[in-house]
């Protein structure tokens, strides 16, 4: 009677068990399936994130007219203003596409004002520095101008490229300091010739690059840099070359990188309630 009972009460915590491991296993699988939902949906809004942003990305490289490159924590931007360009018509026209493509679910939509101020000024970031790099008008502006938003700036390097009949005269009123200004400028036939200012990055510099002194065609660039390093340089309707090289405070463990205007586009999956806002990465 005893092993009857001591039976019965095994074969009981056995089912017991077996039972438990199969609620336990059910569970699992349940937690199991809802995680790779929930992974292919982030694949998915990541797959549409990476999409847009190259779509953007290609759209600056035909159109913009500028030449972006990292070294390192030295930035190299390279342009000519004025140019003509495509770029906000291509850009209008990206819009409208992902706009019609993607209006229920997923939805896509384009800040208006950040697209805006894309198209009339090109703004765009080196990071991790939150530099601003932007134009006064794109592409027929007068100035080219570098902003940062701290003093992360160790030197500047510009070289000025012009179709000039001579060589400038340099006019500067600078304040002495440790950053390091080295101005070139160059004309289409090849002539060059380089001024080296160690100016204060916290205090009012003006240069004056005067070209064909004296002469009906007289013109001047005049670059100017503030506090904190903030640098700009001003054409004076001379169609002009530029190759301008930032060398950055370096970051220990941050890879520098450029990006476009913030919150230029958003991504919204109603259906499952996910959303994100985002830009597009040139570099």
């Amino acid at each position: 009677m005893k092993k009857a009972m001591l039976l019965t009460l095994g074969m009981l915590l056995l089912s017991s068990l077996v039972f438990s491991l199969s609620i336990l296993i059910f569970h699992n699988t349940q937690g199991t399936e809802d995680r790779f939902a929930e992974l292919s949906l982030y694949d998915r809004l990541y797959d549409m994130d990476s999409s847009i942003q190259r779509g953007f990305k290609e759209i600056f490289i035909r159109n913009s007219g500028m030449t972006l490159a990292i070294t390192e924590d030295i930035v190299k931007i390279t342009e000519t203003l004025p140019h003509s360009s495509n770029f906000e018509a291509e850009i209008e026209a990206y819009k409208n596409y992902l706009e019609e493509s993607y209006n229920t679910d997923p939805q896509v939509t384009i800040n208006d004002a950040a697209l805006t101020l894309t198209k009339n000024s090109l703004p765009f970031y080196i990071m991790p520095h939150n530099i601003l790099v932007e134009h006064d008008s794109f592409p027929s502006g007068q100035e080219l101008r570098i902003m940062p938003q701290n003093l992360n700036v160790e030197n500047y390097s510009i070289s000025l490229t012009t179709p000039r009949q001579s060589l400038p005269t340099f006019n500067a009123d600078t304040v002495s300091g440790s950053l390091e200004l080295l101005i070139t400028a160059r004309l289409e036939g090849g002539s060059s010739f380089s001024q080296l200012y160690n100016v204060n990055p916290e205090s009012s510099n003006t240069i004056t690059l005067r070209f064909d002194e004296g002469e009906p065609e007289q013109a001047d660039i005049t670059i100017t840099l503030d506090n904190p390093a903030h640098l700009v340089i001003g054409r004076g309707g001379i169609t002009t070359d530029y190759d301008v090289e930032i060398a950055l405070t370096h970051q220990a463990e941050k890879m520098n990188y450029i990006k476009l205007y913030n919150g230029l586009f958003t991504i919204n999956i109603p259906g499952d309630s996910l959303q994100k806002t985002g830009t597009a990465r040139l570099l």
